[in-house]
């Protein structure tokens, strides 16, 4: 009933482990640009009206339609707009899904109150974040605001209306293409100031608190309206 063992000596096995590390970096998909421009009518008058040049014969300020003003030696916020935009779209067009939305409305005429009902120039189609095709949205985008003079005698667009810029963002807000889930959704507001008309929402103010105390709108035949 008994049973002998022999034991023999093992050498130990070693067991090694390697570990290799490697850096991940997740590229993010190009965000959605929408500049918001405002080319209301006050964007043709002086950034600094103080300087001579921006002085008229009769003492006023240029800046109207009748005496616009000479952006070489005046320059208006207009042609400060412009050279800005196109030095960031030129150096800089392939940051992002560049696209351009106007207000007030070119459409309503010059005494528009009316916000955005257009884009000016849709992002990029078809999802494209290459950058060719986004170089060429953002010269597209250049080229529309070049094309808007500070002031024109041969009939070209120039900033008129006035400055809706509630309902033009809600307008921008509402739109499919800056809802996406594969980009981040950007709206860049350019404005000279303060909204001064809202066709939704004529009288915040109690008007019978007296004359001024309505909304008002900086166009003269707005009246009360806005």
């Amino acid at each position: 009933g008994c049973q002998t063992y022999d034991f023999e000596p093992v050498d130990p096995l070693a067991i090694s482990q390697t570990t290799e590390v490697r850096s991940i970096k997740a590229r993010p998909r190009k965000p959605n640009l929408m500049l918001l421009v405002d080319t209301s009518g006050s964007m043709t008058l002086p950034v600094d009206s103080s300087l001579p040049a921006c002085k008229t014969g009769k003492g006023g300020t240029c800046g109207s339609e009748d005496e616009p003003c000479n952006t070489a030696t005046c320059p208006t916020r207009w042609s400060e707009l412009q050279s800005a935009m196109k030095d960031f779209l030129d150096s800089s067009g392939s940051i992002a899904r560049i696209g351009l939305a106007r207000y007030p409305d070119p459409e309503q005429g010059s005494a528009s109150c009316g916000a955005s009902t257009a884009l000016s120039v849709p992002l990029p189609a078809d999802d494209a974040e290459d950058e060719v095709s986004l170089v060429k949205n953002a010269n597209l985008v250049r080229d529309q605001l070049q094309a808007i003079k500070n002031a024109s005698t041969k009939g070209e667009p120039v900033p008129v209306g006035g400055t809706p810029t509630s309902q033009s963002l809600l307008f921008l807000g509402n739109r499919p293409e800056l809802q996406s889930d594969e980009h981040s959704d950007i709206v860049l507001l350019l404005t000279d100031g303060l909204p001064n008309c809202n066709e939704n929402f004529p009288d915040p103010y109690d008007a019978s608190k007296g004359p001024g105390q309505a909304c008002f709108c900086t166009l003269t035949n707005c009246g009360s309206d806005y």
